[in-house]
């Protein structure tokens, strides 16, 4: 693991215009190569806003948000809450469409389309329609399309909602062999259980405020649940 951080919050702001409360406020940490970090806490703690801003969809108020100049030159993949990809275009022509946006040659992209469909158990639907398939098939093309581009640095935004235990499996797996290629990993959750065993280090979030910072060891052995009602509850 890289000593030098490829993402690093300084004392950083948000909030959004007109706003009185910080979404984001005043925090600090840094994340290294090859990490995976679980961002927990509630609904509205500010782990979406996070990711965010890592993003560049937002811009921070005060701050600096550095991120290592080796991975800004590469793509970062960035799976929101919500579906990205086309309802009216069938399952090949979204793949077809993504892979053409990051220029990923013909054989390449056969390739994918075809391990994709495999890991989807869906050779007899490849022309259905996105819109037609059940809301955790979409989450999980989702995720797969996002891995294409084979970027350096990922982020998870709720990547388990709508899918069932195999699924969730599905999604860390993939995660642990990344993490054996270096790749920088942020998953945001307000459920721990399914990334219960893949996470170096969890920050704990709660109306904007980091509140807790936690190796994997030390999280486990104080029971999660317990320290969320202690932290967010007290």
């Amino acid at each position: 693991m890289s000593i030098v951080p490829v993402i690093s919050f300084d004392n950083v702001c948000y909030k959004y215009d007109g706003d009185e409360i910080f979404q984001i406020d005043h925090i600090s940490f840094d994340v290294f190569q090859g990490e995976v970090i679980g961002l927990l806490g509630p609904n509205g703690a500010g782990k979406s806003t996070i990711l965010n801003l890592i993003y560049e969809i937002l811009k921070p108020l005060s701050g600096a948000i550095t991120i290592s100049k080796l991975e800004k030159d590469k793509y970062i993949s960035y799976l929101p809450q919500f579906s990205t990809l086309f309802n009216k275009l069938t399952i090949e022509e979204n793949l077809l469409t993504v892979c053409n946006l990051f220029n990923i040659d013909s054989s390449t992209i056969e390739e994918q389309m075809d391990s994709i469909i495999k890991k989807l158990n869906l050779f007899s639907s490849r022309n259905k329609l996105f819109e037609e398939l059940s809301e955790g098939q979409k989450r999980i093309l989702n995720f797969l399309i996002m891995l294409i581009p084979n970027s350096p640095i990922l982020l998870l935004d709720e990547p388990y909602n709508s899918l069932d235990i195999k699924n969730q499996d599905l999604i860390n797996k993939k995660i642990k062999k990344l993490k054996e290629k270096n790749t920088t990993v942020l998953i945001s959750s307000h459920i721990f259980e399914p990334m219960k065993d893949i996470c170096d280090r969890y920050m704990i979030f709660d109306k904007g405020k980091l509140i807790g910072l936690y190796d994997k060891s030390s999280i486990i052995e104080k029971d999660i649940y317990t320290l969320l009602k202690e932290k967010i509850l007290k």
